[in-house]
């Protein structure tokens, strides 16, 4: 049989199934921004700079934020599709979707401030400024920092909050595009390859005219400017227009027909996927700086790179089941409720063990495995309870008040579709 569809909940009117690989690919993106963080924390990149064993990992795990942009873009457009190009109440929308990001995200800034107010992690740490703490709240920390470079997101602490101010503009965005993106997705993804090329190559070719509005340095302002939303534009198009395209292809042809063609594609495409991952991961590691942002700066390579992550995703999507069980089983479906909290607090653990604990860093396999047994259980541990004890409450109180009053139904968003959001990878 192709693609595994969750029945143990009738889709309401207009509601996408579920698409159970989804919640794997969830997991495997956010959590592979942890791994690539505590590798590195761990000297292991330094102590083995640009062996095959330091661009196997960067292969497999890094820029996984991808991946994460990916699904969301496929899971928010799936609706849009079966109720033929209506998203529904803009309101509505807003308001679901930030139930779902910003509780969470709120929480973790209030429990940094509170931390380095009590501990600050170095005894030349610089509390909050105004506009740290200003910034942070509507989640525009990316923006501000290409124009302010003394701007610290994650008031210097957890940078991979940056990833949020991505999240919310695509957000923003969505409900004025989807009608226009339904009638054309073939169109509105090759409109969304041209921003990203263009960003990146503007980035690239007159650095100037970003230089202008920045304070920093040329190379801050190439690695900021680069993941600006733009930078990300074909990222969350091709997950639309994979939403589009997996609806007509199950439309018109058998599972079993699918889950042939998948097999088929799949040699071809894992393959294809490899070999520009390993480039992909070369070029990365050969920066000694921000290596995410250097990778994502070469435009043509990153799209490459994007398209054929996809096309594993849609392999995996449209296989057999026995495909897609490393991605949806009881286990991947409930570690990826929490992969939103581990990737929001994990770095501000790393921060505080960094500064305290003396845990080494010497690049050894031992020290690896150091720092994934310190840092990941009391990850998932936060990330379990403010799931069940705040995030959860959090969202059903903001949806009851402001929903309510204005439509008497939510709109019509996959549950699997929670998971938004994640230093720099």
């Amino acid at each position: 049989m192709g693609a595994e569809i969750d029945q143990s909940r009738p889709a309401a009117a207009g509601r996408a199934p579920r698409v159970r690989p989804v919640n794997g690919f969830r997991l495997f993106a956010l959590f592979g921004v942890v791994i690539i963080h505590l590798v590195g924390v761990s000297g292991f990149f330094a102590a083995h700079p640009g062996s095959n064993a330091s661009v196997a990992i960067w292969s497999i795990f890094g820029n996984s934020l991808d991946i994460f942009f990916i699904i969301s873009g496929f899971v928010l457009f799936l609706p849009v599709i079966r109720r033929r190009g209506e998203l529904g109440d803009k309101w509505a929308f807003w308001v679901g979707r930030g139930a779902r990001l910003l509780p969470a995200f709120w929480l973790v800034l209030a429990i940094m401030v509170l931390l380095v107010a009590i501990k600050p992690p170095g005894p030349d740490y610089r509390f909050p400024t105004v506009l740290e703490l200003v910034a942070h709240v509507p989640v525009m920390q990316l923006p501000v920092q290409l124009l302010d470079s003394g701007f610290r997101i994650g008031f210097g602490i957890n940078g991979p909050l940056w990833m949020l101010s991505i999240v919310v503009t695509f957000y923003a965005l969505l409900p004025f595009i989807a009608r226009a993106w339904y009638r054309h997705p073939l169109i509105g993804l090759a409109i969304a390859a041209a921003i990203e090329i263009a960003w990146k190559q503007a980035v690239v070719r007159i650095p100037g005219v970003f230089e202008a509005i920045s304070n920093g340095t040329p190379a801050f302002v190439h690695d900021i400017a680069v993941d600006e939303f733009p930078g990300w534009a074909f990222t969350f198009a091709i997950g639309m227009t994979g939403a589009w395209a997996y609806t007509r292809a199950r439309e018109r042809f058998s599972p079993a027909g699918l889950s042939r063609g998948a097999l088929i594609a799949a040699p071809f495409v894992v393959v294809l996927y490899a070999l520009i991952a390993w480039q992909y991961g070369r070029y990365a590691l050969s920066d000694v700086g921000n290596i995410g942002p250097a990778a994502r700066g070469e435009t043509l390579q990153s799209i490459a790179h994007t398209t054929l992550r996809a096309a594993v995703m849609g392999v995996i999507i449209l296989g057999p089941l026995w495909l897609q069980r490393p991605f949806a089983n009881r286990f991947t479906d409930k570690l990826s409720d929490y992969s939103y909290g581990v990737y929001l607090i994990h770095m501000v653990i790393v921060t505080w063990a960094i500064a305290y604990s003396g845990l080494p860093r010497d690049g050894t396999v031992g020290a690896v495995a150091i720092w994934f047994a310190v840092i990941v259980p009391p990850s998932l541990l936060y990330a379990a309870i403010t799931r069940r004890w705040f995030e959860i409450p959090a969202r059903g109180w903001i949806e009851a008040r402001l929903l309510r009053p204005r439509a008497p139904a939510a709109p019509a968003v996959p549950a699997e579709a929670t998971a938004e959001a994640p230093a720099r990878s």
